[in-house]
């Protein structure tokens, strides 16, 4: 197994997926150059090769302080070039076919982490995993989930499937019925990067989905920005109406996270908490964490005030 370079894991102008956020070019926008063809040939074999890794980040209930889940994050250690953000492998591994291989890899590497899990202290965690719309248009996709949980030992309600809000607006009646069948055999689905696309309420409300993800776009910005307050808030009231829990991406800062749990936010993610891990350091880290939260909630009565209004 590839394992990364130290320092090399931090990508400012992604999310924790590694996916662009609004206003940054992506590689599927750009011409495709010799590296996209490179990468693409490259691409066929990498995993065999142990090229490719998993990283898990924590996710924080606000209520509680306590261990929700962990998202499990794809990792392209390249002989030649290093890591490769996946803003850029992803896109280019969709528009190859080999996303569906790959994204069967993680969901078997994610699965069979989080049962090994099972008598420890993330023994109740959800293990979440980003799906491609592509993989979802696959006929056997949902059998294959299906096998995946019988052959690790996984229960369904501690798998959650993400998708963006794009990529569901955009693609396809297949992938809603498969979004809609997962459900019913007990896996959660959570719309990711919520806020950043053009899903109607009514299509909202249609989804098949358990939780809401806010972007790491509007996060970032809610310290002295009224207006991405504004929209966090609304999304967290519009997850509530719904029935859908609503998790937050790109905590970084203790006035962060105060504005999220005045506004009734479910869970939190971000470098606060942690930087997505190996396992063996996820685990760690969460036998850690108890003391961990103490401290940042003693910090936070020492009079750190969030400045964020709407």
């Amino acid at each position: 197994m590839a394992t990364p370079r130290p320092g090399a894991l931090r990508a400012p102008t992604t999310n924790s997926r590694g996916v662009l956020g609004p206003g940054v070019e992506s590689p599927r926008s750009r011409q495709k150059g010799p590296r996209w063809a490179t990468l693409a040939k490259e691409l066929e074999g990498a995993n065999k090769r142990g090229e490719f890794f998993v990283l898990y980040q924590p996710q924080i209930d606000l209520v509680t302080g306590l261990v929700s889940g962990v998202e499990a994050l794809m990792r392209w250690n390249h002989p030649r070039h290093g890591l490769v953000s996946p803003a850029e492998f992803i896109p280019i591994a969709e528009a190859s076919g080999h996303i569906v291989s790959l994204g069967a890899w993680i969901l078997q590497e994610a699965c069979t982490q989080a049962n090994r899990w099972r008598n420890t202290v993330l023994a109740q965690a959800a293990t979440a995993v980003n799906v491609s719309v592509v993989q979802l248009n696959q006929l056997d996709f949902v059998d294959a989930v299906a096998r995946i949980l019988k052959k690790t030992g996984l229960p369904a309600q501690r798998l959650v499937l993400e998708v963006t809000e794009n990529e569901m607006v955009q693609r396809g009646d297949r992938a809603f019925l498969a979004l809609r069948a997962l459900r019913a055999a007990g896996v959660h689905i959570a719309i990711d990067d919520f806020g950043t696309g053009y899903s109607c309420l009514s299509y909202l409300r249609d989804l098949p989905s358990n939780a809401l993800k806010i972007d790491q776009s509007f996060v970032q910005k809610l310290s002295g920005h009224s207006g991405a307050a504004a929209v966090a808030r609304a999304i967290v009231a519009l997850g509530r109406s719904l029935g859908l829990r609503v998790v937050a991406e790109g905590i970084e800062t203790l006035e962060q996270e105060d504005f999220l749990k005045s506004i009734w936010c479910d869970e939190g993610q971000g470098f606060l908490y942690a930087r997505p891990m190996t396992a063996d350091q996820t685990e760690a880290w969460a036998e850690a964490w108890p003391r961990r939260y103490v401290e940042i909630g003693r910090l936070s009565r020492q009079g750190v005030r969030s400045d964020i209004t709407c």
